[in-house]
Order: C-alpha cells, then structure tokens, then sequence
C-alpha cells in the first residue's frame, strides 16, 4: 500500500526514466561492433544483423560488409528526421502523454498513446490490452508501467508480451516497469527475461534499478521473432 505522495514520486520517477530510456534507444550516438552507429537500437540492431551473418554464411563480416550493414542500419533505424510512436498500456491517468504533450521539444520527436482499462483522464483511451485491436509492428516502443503485476495468472502476463511482440515494429522496444520487492522475489527480472527471449523471441537488452522501479528493456530482432506458446513460470508473485 503507498500513499499519495509515494505514488506520485513513484510516477514522476517512472515517466522521467522512460523519455531518458527512449531518447537514448532511439536517438543519442553509441558505438557498436567497431562502427559508429546513431543509437543504441541501431546498435543492437548491427548486432543482431552480424549474429545472422555469421549462423548463415560460417564467417564474420569483413571491414567492407561490416561498413555496408552500418550504412543500412543507419538508414533503417535512425529515429531522427520523425516521431517515435509510444504505446503506453495501463497508463492510468496518461502521466507520459501529458508531459510530451505540453513539452514542445519532446512532442517534435515522441508520439504517446494512451491505454487503460480503466482510465481517469480524457485524453487516456479506455481499452483492454489483451482485446485491443492494434495493427502489427505499428509501434516503435511499448510500455507496461505497473501494469502487468496487476493481472491475475501467468498466461495473461505472458498474453500481454506476445501482443506486445507482435505490435513492435522491427527493433522496436519493450519497456516493463515494475515496483522493487523484497530479497525473496529479487529474482523475478532474470526469471522474466530468460522466459521472454525463449518464448517471444525477445532480445534481452537490460535490467535497471531505481529509487522505486526496477525496469526491463527488451528489442524486437530485425529479423523476426521466433514465437512459442510457453509461458511457464510467468508469476510476478513467485
């Protein structure tokens, strides 16, 4: 149980991290695989593309193949230039959209929509996420903000990521956000990601820990997920 003031620092916390997590997936310079790239999804994407190059061809990419597939990535998955799309689901009161919305440089590069079943403002679009119809890879980025703990078994948790797999454009990213528990259940961010890259196919990128939130970062593959019907052991309250 939180008070009021701990559910609103909680929220703040919560909305500030996942601009600086999308500005820096989508936007600031990393480098990757010996090339320069434009963010750390072209990134991840470089090395995925090599990961496939070397499983089909039995070698790794030479200078000349590594600079072409840079270039590509750099084309393909550079953010700048247009809006990243924001799929925020069981958004509640839509604190993220009503930042970008009244941010004038953050609404140049962020798009947000809002998704609640039950939803305490206007602008939040009343809608259930394991029902709500959504065209596939639509979406740059989704993200479950102390939404799936709230659901009530394993296969519904695991239903919401597979319709997140499927709504991510290619390196699109999935944001879980998730309050921090006590030691006994301090595993359950490993538990989750070893899971959603079996089962979903994701690319595993990270787990970050703040005052109140712990957050798992996980990309689509550019080159497709490979998507099974096991969800074992998907139980935040193991």
């Amino acid at each position: 149980i939180f008070t009021i003031d701990a559910l609103f620092s909680k929220c703040q916390e919560s909305t500030t991290l996942v601009i600086e997590l999308v500005k820096r997936y989508f936007f600031s310079g990393a480098v990757g695989a010996g090339a320069t790239v434009v963010c750390e999804r072209g990134a991840t994407a470089l090395k995925q593309l090599r990961r496939d190059f070397f499983q089909t061809v039995g070698r790794v990419m030479n200078s000349e193949e590594l600079a072409q597939a840079t270039v590509e990535v750099q084309d393909e998955y550079s953010a700048v230039g247009r809006l990243v799309s924001i799929l925020d689901v069981g958004s509640c009161h839509g604190p993220l959209q009503t930042l970008v919305d009244n941010d004038r440089d953050l609404a140049s590069i962020l798009e947000v929509i809002s998704l609640d079943l039950c939803p305490s403002r206007p602008h939040v679009v009343q809608a259930d996420w394991l029902t709500y119809s959504v065209d596939e890879g639509s979406t740059d980025v989704v993200l479950m903000c102390y939404m799936l703990s709230f659901l009530p078994d394993g296969y519904l948790r695991w239903h919401a990521c597979h319709k997140a797999a499927v709504t991510l454009a290619p390196g699109g990213l999935f944001i879980i956000m998730e309050p921090k528990r006590g030691v006994r259940r301090s595993k359950w961010g490993h538990r989750w990601a070893q899971i959603l890259k079996l089962t979903l196919g994701f690319h595993f990128v990270r787990e970050e820990q703040r005052t109140h939130t712990v957050v798992l970062l996980f990309s689509k593959p550019v080159s497709g997920m490979n998507i099974t019907n096991s969800f074992e052991a998907l139980n935040f309250h193991d």
